[in-house]
Order: structure tokens, then sequence, then C-alpha cells
């Protein structure tokens, strides 16, 4: 198989060209020297993912309707400086992007980024629902080890910002408990499950407050907000804090569920977010 760079305006995709038509299990292992997109398919839905960007994850298309704008991670060390976004960290020092099912397109991607005695490793999995269904699901782990003999004061990050339908004035937004958040549009919803371990902290809020907790340079402590709030351009964040043992590791399981009504039932709600969207985003 060969790997190759394809732009489609802005947006460059890592595609995997078969050699034999038979293949029914394909990786690709890359070290690549700058930011990339990848791109995962799985039936109805497609992910993109920007390694060298704070956007992250930008675009979870679900039978052709968009329903996210940002996704990403930001880390602190201690309680002395402010969160930075993974990425920051340099290009990732490895990656995987795979395909393991019988469907075309590559429906998994890991990524590995190295700090000053650290790793942190992401995997994500997309997995799409027959056409028409308006059903996804986009599982993610992240395991974090410490390099040093020293325990490490480690504070995770995960900072989400979805536009259901591709409407972001409307959507409603509530934590559940410490482990579950959910999302609504109308009729279309998402929840996040954490499987593993519960949040230190967590906080619903309106674009862009929280992100810009995370960019200011000073340490953040998530607010607990549990809401519900909206209708508005809701966000949501979860946060960990970490003691990792010398050598040690942690790691942290959670999953999205996507379901999306039919596009004829969402007709008036992207009408009504269009406006909007353009001004902001």
């Amino acid at each position: 198989m060969k790997l190759m760079n394809i732009t489609k305006g802005k947006k460059t995709m890592c595609i995997k060209q078969a050699m034999c038509a038979a293949i029914l299990l394909s990786v690709v292992i890359t070290w690549p020297a700058g930011a990339t997109l990848y791109q995962l398919d799985d039936r109805n839905s497609s992910a993109i993912i920007d390694d060298g960007s704070s956007q992250g994850v930008n675009s979870w298309v679900v039978d052709g309707t968009e329903n996210l704008y940002q996704q990403w991670f930001w880390y602190r060390i201690g309680d002395q400086v402010g969160e930075s976004s993974l990425d920051t960290l340099g290009p990732p020092t490895g990656v995987l992007h795979s395909n393991f099912d019988l469907d075309p397109g590559m429906e998994r991607l890991a990524l590995q980024y190295t700090g000053a005695g650290f790793v942190v490793s992401i995997s994500f999995d997309l997995t799409g629902g027959l056409p028409g269904s308006g059903a996804s699901d986009l599982a993610e782990t992240i395991t974090i080890d410490n390099l040093g003999s020293s325990p490490l004061d480690f504070h995770f990050f995960q900072y989400v910002d979805l536009d259901l339908v591709g409407a972001p004035s409307s959507d409603t937004v509530q934590m559940l408990n410490a482990n579950t958040v959910e999302q609504r549009q109308g009729l279309a919803v998402v929840s996040e499950t954490v499987v593993t371990p519960a949040s230190s902290h967590h906080e619903v809020g309106e674009y862009p407050a929280t992100l810009n907790s995370l960019t200011d340079g000073l340490p953040t402590t998530l607010s607990d907000a549990d809401g519900p709030l909206g209708p508005t351009d809701a966000t949501w964040a979860f946060q960990w804090d970490f003691t990792i043992p010398g050598k040690g590791t942690v790691q942290i399981s959670k999953d999205k569920r996507l379901a999306v009504p039919e596009p004829a039932t969402l007709g008036f709600l992207v009408l009504s977010g269009a406006l909007t969207l353009l001004r902001r985003k």
C-alpha cells in the first residue's frame, strides 16, 4: 500500500491506496514531519483530526450532516503555569492510521505526543451506523506515561464545542453526573460517557468562556457547572488531576454517541442556525 497526501480546497487528508483488492487489514504507521489532517471513515460517518492544531477533531459528519466544530486536549504540570494545547509539544512522535474491518476507509487513528518526562498517547475509533440511521460513535482512549522516577503532578483537560446539525446557537447542554454529559439540538442528541476514571472537575459553558480559561496563561480549575444551559452556543469540558508515580501510567477511556434525525426533520434547524454559523465561524 502507499500513503499519499491529497489536497482538496484547504483540507489535506491521509488516505490509503490498496495494492490488492483482497486486503482485509490495513495499517499505516508514520512519523510525520509537520501537521497533518487525518480522515476517519466508517459507513455513514466521517471525522477529521488535525494533529498540529488546537482545533484537533474539527469535523464529525453523520449522513452528510456536520456536528462538530472543535474537540481537543490541554495539559498542565503543577499549578504555577497555565494550560498548553497538546499539539504545542510538536509533531506526534508516532502515528497509527488504520482500517481493521471489512469496510473501506480508515476508522482508527492513534497519535503519540512526547513532552519533557512524559508521553501522551490518544486513540480514536469511529464506528458509523447504517446509511440513513443518523447514528455514530466515537470512542477515545488517552494514556499518559510518566517517564521519570519522581511523581508527576499532571492535569489533563478535554474541551468540546459541538454544533449539532451545523447550527451553533440553539444547543442545550447538561452534565448528568461527573462521568456523563448530554447535548441536544432539536431531535439531535449526543452523549459522552467517561468509562474510567471519573473526572476531577467538569464544566458546561457558553462559547468561548471555557476556551478562554484554557488559553489565558493562568492555571485553570473547571467550575463544576452542571447546567442545564441553553439554548446557546454551548461547550463543555472535563478535567482530570493525576499524581502519576515514577514510571507509572494512567489511562482515560470515554465514548461519544450521536443520534441525528432524518435530514427532512433537520431542514428548519439548519436554516435557523446558518446565519449564526457564518457570523461566528
